[in-house]
């Protein structure tokens, strides 16, 4: 199934893959308009759907394990939708931040899909803080696929730009490099025992 995925996805929507690495793939394309490229990851990880989802939505502990975070918490939440400031502090560049708009797109049935993707929500947070650099793209989603042996396909999708006066190659490159590490955290964040609980984080 996975190798048909692969194929689909390079023949119909132009992502050219750019690496492999720990099992995560990485694919990039041109976009319209933009010297910065999309890119995407897909890979499995080693626990339920449902699970992972509960991860990937536990903002306000951001900062236990995604890299380079140094502050995240939840602004406020209106039904399926989540709003949610962050602050990195990436190696070399000012530190960024940022507000997104994050809307839960999941669906059930016979063939459940967990997914989740965001905007910029800026004049939603906080008044940018001095020596900061403020986001203005940054758009993406997770889109999780349980599979028959209990596991996770996921892909996660994104187009952002750090602004400031970075060099698109090296813009591109960061976007590109960062993403196996990000897949990575939550493959090793879904093995906390605190998501264990019904109903915890």
């Amino acid at each position: 199934m996975q190798t048909l995925m692969f194929l689909a996805l390079l023949a119909s929507t132009n992502w050219e893959l750019a690496n492999e690495t720990d099992g995560i793939k990485i694919f990039t394309r041109a976009k319209d308009g933009s010297p910065v490229r999309e890119v995407k990851a897909m890979g499995e990880i080693d626990a339920p759907a449902d699970r992972v989802f509960k991860v990937i939505g536990d903002y306000d502990h951001y900062t236990e394990f995604m890299p380079y975070m140094r502050e995240s918490k939840v602004i406020s939440r209106e039904g399926k939708i989540t709003f949610i400031y962050g602050y990195v502090a990436p190696p070399i560049v000012s530190n960024r931040d940022y507000t997104l708009k994050m809307v839960d797109e999941s669906v059930g049935g016979d063939s459940p899909m967990f997914k989740v993707s965001w905007t910029p929500a800026n004049e939603r947070g906080p008044a940018p803080r001095g020596g900061t650099v403020r986001l203005a793209i940054n758009t993406g989603s997770w889109t999780l696929e349980p599979t028959e042996d209990g596991k996770t396909y996921a892909t996660y999708y994104l187009y952002t730009d750090p602004g400031g006066s970075i060099p698109t190659f090296l813009v591109n490159k960061a976007n590109r490099d960062s993403l196996p590490d990000i897949v990575k955290a939550i493959r090793k964040r879904v093995k906390d025992k605190s998501y264990d609980v019904v109903g915890s984080r």
